[in-house]
Order: C-alpha cells, then structure tokens, then sequence
C-alpha cells in the first residue's frame, strides 16, 4: 500500500494592514498580519511567532512581536512634517519549511493636528458697535509642539449670535448690538476640547466729521453756517456729535469762523480767496478726528442791507423795510444784518465786517454780534454798519431797527 503523511498547511504569504495609511506626526497607527497557507487563499491568523520592524525607525517605531503591532510616529515638537515622511512596516516569520516570510505596509506621515486647547486671544475684549473682532485659539499639536490652531481644524460660535455678535469660520465676530457674548472655540477632531472668552461690545465710536454744506462759495462780507455731523462705527449715515467740536481757519482773513466751538459754526466771508475752515475734536478711544470744508469768498458786494430780529418774518420772504422788536428789561435779542446781492438772494453779512451801535445805550446795549439787551423802559435804534475800509462800495452802507423796551 501507498503511505501519504499529511502535514500542517505551511505559511506562504503575510498580508499587512492597513497598506497604505496616513498619519499625524506624533500619532500612532496600529498594523495586522494576516498568513496566507497552502490549504488556503484566504488570509487568516498567523500561527508563528510574527517580528516586526520598520525600515525608518525616526519616521516611526514599532512594537514586536505578535500579529498587530502599533507604528508610533516619535513627538519631535517642531510642528513640521518629518523629512523622510514615510517608512516601511515589515511584518516576518519563519515557516514550518524554515523559510522567512514577510509582508510590508507604506506609512505616511503628515503635518502634526491639533489635539488640545490651551487659551483663546483675546481674553475678554470690548469691541466698539459696528466694528468686528478677530479672535484666534492656542494648543498642543500631536507631535508635543504648540502654537496657533488653525481655523480649518476648529470651530467658532457665540452665546448670542443673533442679538449681541456672529462669529465666522475664520473666528471673525461681527458686532449686533450692545452687550456681552461668550465666543467659544472648538478642536472639530476632539469636541471636547474648547476654550472661551466673552466679548463686550460697546458705544460706536467716531470715526469721521462731514461738514455741510460742502465747499459753499459765498459773497465777500456775507456768511454761512457750517454744520459737522459725525460718522459713527455703526453706520454710513452722519449724525450729531456729541463731543465739542473745535473750528478753525486757516486764513481768518478771509474766512473768520464764530464761534469757535460747538456742533455748528458761522463762516464769514471778509475778503475774497479761499480757507479751509477745519472742525476737529476728539473721539472716546482718544483719538483726534477732523473733517473740513474749503470755503471760497467771491468779490460781489451786496446792493442792499437790512436788519432782521429772531420774530420778524424770513428775509428772503419780507421787504426790506424798517424791523422793530420789543423787549422786557433784561430780555434779550439777536439782530442779524443781511444783504441782498444781485442774484436777489440774502444773506447774512459777516459780523466782523460790521460795526453794531445803538441810539440810547442806557436803553438797550449791544454787542458785537448783534445781540441787544433790555436796560430800561423806552426806545432806542440799533444799528448795524460796515467798519471803515469794509465795502466802500456798498451803498447803503448802514441798516437800523427800532427797539421798544418794556417793563
């Protein structure tokens, strides 16, 4: 008779997984071997004793023996991809034929992750209403270095998004309104690991002055009001600022401007040329802020000259007739002296060109701006004229009111 000894399947092949596999640097992948045998196409686990050993030991180390073993990249904390960044992971044993048998795997390492936070910049600011916010969130990369996270690995969102500020993807917050929020940072790889900081957000601030009207031109001795309205970190629109505003001329002899403070201002026109008139003051982060106009005097002297108190009617809607007011003792007025040029309009005239007078000064005063002041009971003329070497041209050169003062 024919005698056949069967013997054990031999091992023929090893098979290693993952083939191909990708890691952070600092992180750690874990392999298996699988034995191919004779009796068999299907992989399955291996019965001799495995070693492991990867070809790039700086690249990544293994652990041996046995049928898996963990490939771990070393923490070097430069926060850079490795170079060389990928090594071979062999896995070997020897056969029941006493042959060596291996199986190899390709692992790559890539740019270390972050894996933990550790503060979020900056801690706990106030942002002007209008303005946004940049925030940024420091931690630990898996390779043992630290440093800035990127945004691409976390995520940004606030207490209140809808009511005090948004925040984006790139950890920009957005300002809504008045009030405090907690933005929050978080790893997407490792949800539980988050740092937060809470933003205020405060009054806008002012960031520009727009004067109206913008660049008047005007007839020498008349005058026009300059008006400065603010531009706010809340809005494009201009509106009233709150803070004093201070007024300057560049060349007050030809623009004089009064007064010099105040959220409006009188540019009077006193010989022909141009000056920048300039309003400026300072905004709550200190900060000075200026807007200006160019006002230009044209050489046109007016044809006529009257006065107008607060209680008479328009100037451009009444004759030029006589003006009277009546005042209580120690009451108040202020007279304005207007000129009426050849395109039929009329204007204020500047009061540095003008000498203002009165008939009974025991009666009424005055002072230069116009203003009269009950003294006494009974009547006196107040009279506005050009100053010596003003307009030697005009004619008339003077304008007069009557002034009634009562008990």
């Amino acid at each position: 008779p024919i005698v056949i000894n069967v013997t054990a399947a031999v091992l023929e092949q090893i098979v290693v997984t993952p083939a191909n596999p990708t890691i952070p640097s600092g992180q750690s992948q874990e392999f298996t071997a699988m034995g191919v045998y004779s009796d068999s196409d299907t992989p399955r686990a291996i019965d001799e004793v495995v070693s492991w050993v990867s070809s790039r030991p700086a690249v990544a180390t293994v652990t041996t023996p046995g049928n898996t073993s963990t490939a771990t990249s070393p923490q070097t904390g430069s926060g850079q991809v490795p170079n060389p960044n990928t090594t071979t992971i062999t896995a070997s044993a020897t056969n029941s034929e006493a042959n060596v048998i291996s199986g190899t795997a390709t692992l790559t390492i890539s740019a270390p992750i972050f894996v933990s936070l550790s503060g979020i910049a900056p801690l706990n600011p106030s942002v002007a209403l209008g303005r946004t916010q940049g925030f940024s969130a420091t931690g630990l990369r898996s390779d043992g270095s630290s440093g800035i996270a990127p945004n691409g690995q976390l995520s940004w969102s606030s207490q209140f998004p809808q009511t005090i500020a948004s925040i984006d993807a790139n950890g920009v917050a957005t300002t809504i309104s008045l009030g405090s929020t907690d933005i929050t940072a978080t790893l997407t790889a490792f949800p539980g690991q988050t740092q937060s900081t809470t933003l205020t957000v405060t009054d806008p601030v002012l960031t520009a002055i727009v004067i109206t009207p913008e660049d008047p031109t005007i007839p020498m001795l008349s005058s026009v009001s300059l008006q400065a309205m603010g531009i706010f970190t809340d809005s494009a629109t201009p509106r009233p600022i709150a803070t004093t505003v201070n007024w300057v001329s560049d060349t007050p002899t030809t623009v004089f401007v009064a007064p010099p403070t105040g959220s409006s201002t009188t540019a009077q026109g006193l010989s022909p040329g141009e000056a920048a008139v300039t309003a400026s003051t300072v905004n709550i982060e200190n900060v000075p802020i200026t807007g200006s106009v160019t006002v230009t005097v044209e050489f046109v002297l007016p044809l006529s000259m009257s006065l107008i108190a607060p209680a008479s009617t328009d100037p451009q809607l009444r004759s030029t007739g006589p003006v009277s007011e009546t005042l209580s003792v120690g009451e108040s007025s202020d007279f304005t002296a207007y000129g009426v040029w050849a395109d039929g309009l009329s204007r204020p005239l500047a009061n540095q060109a003008l000498d203002w007078t009165v008939s009974a000064p025991s009666i009424v005063e005055t002072d230069e701006n116009g203003t009269a002041t009950g003294l006494s009971q009974g009547q006196s003329e107040i009279r506005a004229r050009f100053k010596d070497g003003q307009a030697e041209d005009a004619s008339p050169r003077d304008a007069a009111a009557s002034v009634e003062v009562t008990p």
